[in-house]
């Protein structure tokens, strides 16, 4: 194990440690309830950034500190903060389509969560992945090796809308995002956005590894080149 990788379980291991001690836990949720705007930049930006590490340093073999990381924070802190109004808005909107008996389950924690999951998903999602999109390309070139300053129609020009079309959106929202909002929205509402920041963690895992295993040649190619 490298000192990289000590230092990311270190990090992780504490946040849970903070959040499972009674005393440390009862300042997270206070804290959570005073502040939700605040609190919800930081902990998209410590966990999601940490997401995104630990996916660069399972595609390159090492630690790599990502161009513009700072920049890169602060747009997930950004992130947090939509994630939590969003997150209220869809929650409250699914309350009322199912108290006014336009969506069937009234009373069912399960059945409004799944509800709230898709609806969030699928309305707020192509949003959320392509303002991502966009931010990571104007990063990537802006602060980049050749520092490239691109205008808001380079940035569009550059995106690879088949893979955003065909993959994050159709797969990536439905096989991943809908399970993982459906967990998020069984939470108790001050541990949503911790929640939804810790699947992108996960996301990242699963993104990076997929990622790793399509570049490798296949066993025959492998044979031939031997």
């Amino acid at each position: 194990m490298k000192k990289g990788d000590f230092i990311w379980i270190l990090i992780i291991v504490g946040v849970v440690c903070f959040l499972c001690f009674p005393t440390t836990n009862t300042i997270f949720v206070t804290t959570t309830k005073a502040h939700p705007y605040i609190m919800s930049f930081f902990k998209y930006l410590l966990l999601a950034t940490m997401g995104e590490l630990l996916g660069r340093r399972i595609i390159a073999g090492r630690w790599v500190k990502p161009d513009g990381l700072v920049a890169r924070a602060c747009v997930w802190g950004f992130i947090g903060i939509c994630m939590m109004v969003m997150f209220n808005v869809f929650v409250a909107g699914t309350g009322f389509l199912l108290k006014a008996g336009l969506l069937p389950g009234d009373g069912s924690q399960i059945l409004r969560a799944f509800y709230t999951s898709v609806i969030a998903t699928y309305a707020f999602g192509p949003t959320f992945m392509l303002l991502h999109r966009v931010t990571d390309t104007f990063i990537d070139h802006r602060f980049g090796p050749q520092k490239q300053s691109l205008s808001l129609s380079e940035v569009v020009a550059k995106i690879d809308f088949i893979n955003l079309i065909c993959f994050v959106y159709v797969k990536t929202l439905t096989f991943f995002w809908i399970p993982a909002n459906f967990i998020t929205f069984m939470m108790p509402a001050e541990y949503r956005i911790l929640c939804a920041a810790f699947m992108s963690i996960f996301l990242g895992l699963i993104l990076s590894a997929a990622a790793k295993l399509k570049s490798k040649p296949s066993p025959a190619i492998q044979a031939k080149a031997a």
